[in-house]
């Protein structure tokens, strides 16, 4: 299982700051400006969220009213941040486990939004929601997300992305950017899952983790292929004729996700699960 050590908080550091050095903080197309006023006119309030800076806070309503209200400005378009984290069986799975990986970029993407000042949430689901941290704002509250995500396991459960994307919608009606990460092995699919959310002017963004036996399995003859999530099986003989057509099955599964993001003018992106987090995030920046 992995572990957030002080090593790992240095990374996130070293790609916060180059995230914001190189790509002005535009990870994952955030939208943070509105330059219509020069940034200092007055907007309107919004709820007040743990971590935000108290100078911004309307005492004066307080007063009144005991509601704790932040002043909003038209600089700041107010960008919510909702980290959707894949806990189902398959993502349990592979030489370099995908949950594991998983965690550690949720935590690097969590850190670079907090950072910035931006407000994250982030959710565990499988065939539904799972746990969820609410949303804060502010870097102190990335160790409160390292805990979280330590504690993160798989409860063994099959993916259902439509009924956790309806949720989502449900329970989360303040719009912004959900980043889904996930291996997306739904076998209904995952683009009406995802379109529900486009369709509620979300803005989602989708990265999919493989492990080599994902993308090549090394099976030969006949063998008996347990479908991890739901217990069902099917005996088939493996030849290079069917790896071949697997492969490029594969290979279309992948390409139609980024495909997708890209016609919708989002980002999407997909990794194997052996290569480092940092390194992924890296190159998904340098993408942009």
């Amino acid at each position: 299982m992995v572990k957030f050590d002080n090593e790992f908080v240095r990374k996130l550091e070293y790609l916060y700051l180059i995230s914001n050095r190189a790509f002005k903080g535009e990870l994952l197309a955030r939208h943070r400006s509105d330059k219509r006023t020069g940034g200092v006119e007055f907007s309107e309030h919004r709820d007040y969220t743990e971590g935000d800076d108290l100078r911004y806070l309307d005492w004066n309503v307080f007063a009144r009213t005991d509601n704790l209200l932040i002043k909003k400005f038209l600089e700041e378009e107010d960008l919510h941040i909702h980290l959707l984290l894949d806990t189902s069986q398959s993502m349990d799975m592979g030489i370099c486990n995908k949950l594991d990986r998983a965690r550690e970029i949720t935590a690097a993407l969590a850190y670079i939004a907090l950072a910035d000042g931006d407000c994250v949430s982030l959710t565990t689901f499988d065939s539904r929601l799972r746990s969820e941290l609410a949303p804060v704002r502010g870097r102190q509250n990335i160790f409160h997300f390292l805990r979280f995500l330590e504690s993160v396991q798989s409860c063994g459960a099959e993916t259902d992305l439509h009924t956790v994307c309806h949720e989502f919608i449900t329970r989360r009606p303040r719009r912004g950017l959900v980043v889904l990460i996930s291996d997306f092995f739904d076998p209904r699919g995952w683009q009406k899952a995802v379109d529900l959310l486009r369709i509620q002017q979300y803005k989602p963004n989708l990265i999919a983790l493989y492990d080599s036996s994902d993308a090549s399995p090394e099976l030969r003859g006949d063998q008996t292929l347990v479908n991890v999530e739901t217990g069902e099986y099917r005996l088939v003989t493996v030849n290079n004729a069917l790896l071949s057509r697997y492969k490029r099955a594969f290979e279309k599964f992948v390409g139609e996700l980024i495909a997708w993001c890209r016609r919708h003018g989002f980002h999407g992106a997909a990794t194997n699960s052996r290569v480092p987090f940092d390194k992924f995030l890296l190159n998904m920046m340098e993408r942009q």
